[in-house]
């Protein structure tokens, strides 16, 4: 697995021992079957300087992957929101204020101007949806590449979730900070040291969630391919089969119940 998928779908913000651990493992990968290589890489091992410089090289695909990630939830979330639609600095502020607030901008049909959402739809905000989609399902990305069979892009992992709800809140964050949608004034840094602690946390709160509410878990994963196949046309065709998002009212009234007892992070 790649630097960058790795970081899409296993661990988006690993400590610094995990990333010297997993960019070895690839480095060696790499090397097999070259027995030159190989040998040279295990005369390396010793050598700390050397093997930091490898290890910092290989990871590097992993920060330029996050770095686009964020650019993209900083210019697509004024519109996936609303805020666009708002005259001045203090609404936007109010606005970003409020959808940070437990987590509102997770939820599906947000209303901006009414200030309401739906509580018994947790992470089934389209945003994140339509942000997978601009950053993997794009043409030579990564999903793409990796076909039909065994795409786990398609599955919605937990840790693909929270980078991009660590990768909207961010840009959330930053407009908050002035009440502009673009500059530089309105950028909050996306580094291990600012999200590191807000990726784990959307990690264990997706954690709770599916141990709760396994059923509407479930569901919410179906809702996610349904609207990615709306909006992905290669996605489309590796989900030929249509699945219909159906909530009956017990899920509903499940979810709503975990929502209202579940520990908020922000």
């Amino acid at each position: 697995m790649s630097m960058r998928r790795h970081g899409a779908l296993s661990d988006g913000f690993p400590t610094n021992q995990q990333k010297e651990c997993k960019a070895w493992d690839v480095i060696l990968e790499a090397c097999q079957g070259n027995d030159q290589l190989t040998e040279r890489l295990t005369q390396l091992e010793n050598n700390l300087d050397m093997k930091n410089l490898l290890v910092n090289y290989t990871w590097q695909w992993q920060g330029t992957m996050r770095a686009e990630l964020v650019l993209k939830a900083r210019q697509g979330t004024p519109a996936w929101f609303g805020l666009t639609e708002l005259e001045s600095s203090e609404e936007v502020i109010s606005a970003c204020k409020w959808l940070l607030k437990d987590n509102i901008f997770l939820h599906g049909d947000i209303n901006l101007k009414q200030r309401t959402y739906d509580k018994t739809k947790p992470w089934m905000n389209q945003g994140l949806v339509l942000l997978i989609s601009d950053q993997f399902w794009s043409v030579k990305e990564d999903a793409i590449k990796m076909g039909k069979q065994n795409n786990l892009y398609l599955e919605f992992p937990d840790a693909l979730l929270a980078l991009c709800a660590s990768a909207i809140q961010c840009a959330l964050r930053g407009f908050l900070s002035n009440g502009k949608l673009k500059g530089m004034g309105s950028v909050v840094s996306f580094t291990d040291e600012t999200y590191c602690a807000e990726f784990s946390g959307y990690k264990s709160l997706l954690s709770e969630f599916k141990n709760n509410t396994p059923i509407f878990y479930k569901l919410m994963k179906m809702d996610m391919k349904d609207t990615l196949k709306k909006v992905s046309l290669d996605a489309c065709s590796m989900l030929k089969k249509t699945s219909t998002m159906k909530i009956d009212k017990e899920a509903i009234e499940e979810a709503a119940a975990f929502q209202s007892d579940t520990p908020r992070y922000y």
